[in-house]
This record gives structure tokens, C-alpha cells and sequence, in this order.
């Protein structure tokens, strides 16, 4: 049989050798066709299959050989038509899920432009708040500041009511029982149904034995240096005195001691003969009125009375300060008798307690240097532990007490001593002519009126509660357990 001139059959006959050592799988014989090959980018073909395009020695070729090699070309280009059709699936899927993702990546840039968008729209929004907020500050600021105060002088007013009651009840009290007592050692009232009233001893000092006299050329107005405020370490308060000999006078004798016997003498013994209140004790029934005995209203604690001995060794006070504390008992003048210390301390020997429904304040007059002395003081002083002295009626109840951690701070307060009561006024001169001898009541009078005489105001407030306070002392040392 002839062979068709074909490239293929060229191809064969020359390599029918190495075809024929080639190891093919049987297949049944078919017809004979040359097959377009399409062309298969980067399409490896085995290394047997490429020694097929070396020269081999011509060797005859039968027609069972080129039948084989023809099948097992067509084998290979089914698989290679197979191949073909894999990676073109392949290329399909990827080039779907790519553009599944470029069509997730646009929704997400979408989304994205619209949360920025809405960030914008937010800072917008902040910024407009804050400037809000901003010019709203100082109305705010304001609120607060009135809501604080108020609620100050809520607590304030409420301590004082109760103080108030308790005093009108333990008044009620003592003005029963000295009825009881006057009507039974005092026949001739009892006789003539008419009270009597009895002079109150003249005040003394408790180290001088001579009685504090009215002089008109002796007042005695000495102002307070501005060393005896100046801020030093604590150490011992002044040694225990007879402090009943200055305050054992009760306000009604206090009032015996300054005025006539017959101003309102009688009228009060009848009102005390019917079993009704002294009017003494109605005296805190205006809005100011004074205190010398009892803790201030703005007070948490009042723990006392402390020994001499443990202030000196538990605060640690030197010497300087022991001795300033000590001579405060024998200041004169009519300003409060207050020591600082840099450890924020301060001691005030026997204040003046000024109550009203504004707040607690130590109260005193001086003249002008006195009052900027003290003003310039307490705009450094801050928050400090307060020790008092207070003028207490018994004698064991004398010494130092403890009142809490507070705030000082000199407050213009308008003048006061027109609003004060008869006996408040009283108790006051009682107390300044203990401190001063041959001190001149009406001109002490006329130059408060007259404003010689400055009053000056330092209002204390609580900074501290009870837990605090009590630590405080107990660290230190002055509380037992």
C-alpha cells in the first residue's frame, strides 16, 4: 500500500525504529487520520516522547506500528483536549470569584464612604456640643456653686434648729428648778409674793484677784501682732486653770453683772415665778446670736476634754509653740485668740462663736491693721484641724477639744452688733472684761458704733467627716482604742 505524502507519515517512517521500541498500550485499531493539533500554550511533553524529534538509524516501519502510534496520539491529545478543558473550568471559577470579590470590595468601599461620611457628620455634631457646652460653662459652674450652697446652708439652718430646741429645753429646765429653789430659801418673797433678785459676784480673772471696774480714761484695745498668727509647730496647750471661776456665772447672773437690777429684773423673776421660759433663753430666736460654751453648729466632732500632757507629746509642739499657746490666756484686746501652726493646726482660746443662718464664723473686733492682718492670714490658711478652749461652766470639763477638720476664710460680714441680743451683748462684755482689766463698756459701745472698731469675720467650715476626723486623732494619738 502506498503511503500518503503526509508530514505525519514523513515523520513515522523516519523514526519507525524508535516508535516501534516505544512501549504503547494496545488499543483496536482505527483508521488512520491526522488530526489538527491546536496549539497548547506551554504544553510539556514527556522526555520519551521528545527523543522522537532525534535523529534515529532509518529502520522500515511497518503499518501495525504506525496504526499504534496513531492511537496513542490521539490518547494523548484527548488528554491534552481534557487538560484544556480543566483549566479553562478553572480559569472560569477564578475569574468568577474575582469578580464576586470586586463586587464585595465595592459594597465595603460603598459602606465605608458611608461611615466616614457619618463620622463627619458626628465631629459636626461634637463640635457643636462642645462650643454649647463652652459658653453654657460659667451658667453651670454657677448652678452648681448656688446648689452646694444652698444645700450648706440647709445642714447649716438645721443644726442651728436643733441647737435651738435643745437650748430652749434645757432653759425650761433650769428656769423650773431656780423657781423652785428661790421660792423655798427666800421667805420674804415668799412673804410679800414679790421676787427678788441678787447681784452677780463681779468677774475676776483667774490670776488676778482684783474685780474688773469701769474706767472711763483705761480702755484697753490692744490689737494682736502679726507674729501671734504666724504659723509655727504645735506642742502643749496652756496648763488647766480655774475655769470655773470665770464661767460658772450663768447668762442671767452674766446680765446681773452689767446692768441695774432693776432693768426688767422684776418682770423676768415673775416670769420665772409662773414657770415660764427666761427670756434669756429666747435669745436665739433672732437670725445671729452668739456662742461661747458649745461646739459650732458647722461641727461633726467635739471630742474633749484632751489632757494638757498628750496634745504636748502626740503632736510634737516645741517649745515656741507651747509657749505661744500659754500666753494666749493672758492676751487682751477684743480680737480672737487664735495660734497657727504649719502643720495645719490652729488653736483659738475661748472663741466667739458667731451663728447665723449663713454660716459659723469666729467673730472679734480690732482695729484696721488687725482685721488685714487676719484676712491676709486666712487666704493662706486652708483647710486645718481646729482646736478650742472653749469657756465651759464646769471645771472638769476645762481644756481642749477637738472640732474636725474645717476650711477658714475671712468673709465680710455686715455688722452685727445692732442685731444681737441683750444677753448675747451681756455675755460678751463678761467675757472681754475678763480679758481686759478697767475695760470701759460704753466706750467700747461707741467705738463699734462709730467703727473704730472693726468687726472681723473668719467663717469656719466642715471639710471632714466623722471617720476622718477620728482617724485624725487617733493616728495622733489622742483617741483612745
Amino acid at each position: 500500500m502506498p503511503v500518503h505524502a503526509c508530514p505525519c507519515t514523513t515523520f513515522l517512517t523516519a523514526n519507525a525504529t524508535s516508535i516501534a521500541n516505544y512501549h504503547w498500550h494496545p488499543e483496536p485499531p482505527r483508521p488512520f487520520r491526522c488530526p489538527t493539533l491546536p496549539i497548547v500554550p506551554r504544553l510539556t511533553l514527556p522526555s520519551n516522547i521528545m527523543t522522537l524529534a532525534e535523529p534515529l538509524p532509518t529502520q522500515p516501519a511497518t503499518m501495525a506500528d504506525l496504526w499504534s502510534l496513531q492511537t496513542e496520539l490521539s490518547s494523548l491529545m484527548a488528554a491534552v483536549r481534557r487538560i484544556q478543558d480543566s483549566a479553562r473550568q478553572a480559569t472560569q471559577a477564578a475569574d468568577d470569584k474575582v469578580r464576586r470579590l470586586q463586587s464585595k470590595v465595592e459594597e465595603l468601599e460603598a459602606d465605608n464612604l458611608a461611615r466616614v461620611l457619618e463620622i463627619r457628620q458626628l465631629d459636626l455634631e461634637k463640635t457643636e456640643l462642645q462650643r454649647e457646652l463652652e459658653a453654657k460653662r460659667p451658667d453651670l459652674a454657677a448652678a452648681i456653686a448656688s446648689r452646694d450652697a444652698a444645700v450648706k446652708r440647709l445642714d447649716h439652718s438645721l443644726k442651728v434648729i436643733e441647737d435651738l430646741v435643745r437650748d430652749r429645753e434645757q432653759a425650761t429646765v433650769r428656769t423650773g428648778a431656780n423657781t423652785n429653789n428661790a421660792d423655798r430659801d427666800n421667805p420674804r418673797s415668799k412673804a410679800n409674793g414679790q421676787p427678788t433678785t441678787a447681784s452677780a459676784p463681779v468677774p475676776r480673772h483667774p490670776k488676778r484677784g482684783t474685780p474688773a471696774e469701769s474706767d472711763e480714761e483705761s480702755t484697753v484695745r490692744p490689737q494682736r501682732s502679726a507674729s501671734s498668727m504666724a504659723v509655727r509647730t504645735p506642742r502643749t496647750p496652756p496648763t488647766s486653770k480655774p475655769e470655773s471661776a470665770k464661767v460658772k456665772r450663768s447668762l442671767s447672773s452674766a446680765a446681773a453683772s452689767q446692768e441695774p437690777a432693776a432693768d426688767n429684773s422684776g418682770a423676768r423673776a415673775l416670769d420665772a415665778s409662773k414657770g415660764q421660759p427666761d427670756p434669756g433663753a429666747r435669745k436665739k430666736q433672732v437670725p445671729w446670736y452668739l456662742e461661747f460654751s458649745k461646739r459650732p453648729a458647722t461641727s461633726e466632732v467635739w471630742h474633749g476634754p484632751i489632757p494638757y500632757d498628750n496634745l504636748a507629746v502626740h503632736l510634737v509642739l516645741d517649745q515656741s509653740t507651747e509657749d505661744d499657746l500659754q500666753h494666749m490666756e493672758l492676751m487682751t484686746g477684743y480680737d480672737t485668740r487664735m495660734h497657727a501652726v504649719d502643720t495645719n493646726l490652729v488653736f483659738i482660746y475661748r472663741p466667739v462663736i458667731l451663728e447665723g443662718l449663713s454660716g459659723t464664723y469666729l467673730i472679734g473686733w480690732g482695729d484696721g491693721g488687725m482685721v488685714r492682718n487676719v484676712k491676709t492670714w486666712a487666704k493662706t490658711a486652708g483647710d486645718c484641724h481646729l482646736f478650742f478652749y472653749p469657756a465651759v461652766e464646769l471645771e472638769q470639763n476645762a481644756g481642749w477639744y477637738y472640732v474636725g477638720l474645717h476650711s477658714l476664710s475671712f468673709t465680710s460680714v455686715d455688722p452685727v452688733w445692732h442685731k444681737l441680743s441683750k444677753d448675747d451683748k451681756r455675755r460678751l462684755f463678761v467675757e472681754l472684761q475678763d480679758r481686759n482689766d478697767g475695760m470701759d463698756v460704753g466706750q467700747f459701745k461707741r467705738d463699734v458704733k462709730e467703727g473704730r472698731l472693726q468687726q472681723c469675720c473668719v467663717q469656719i467650715e466642715s471639710r471632714g467627716t466623722k471617720t476622718e476626723s477620728y482617724e485624725f486623732l487617733r493616728q495622733n494619738g489622742l483617741l483612745e482604742g
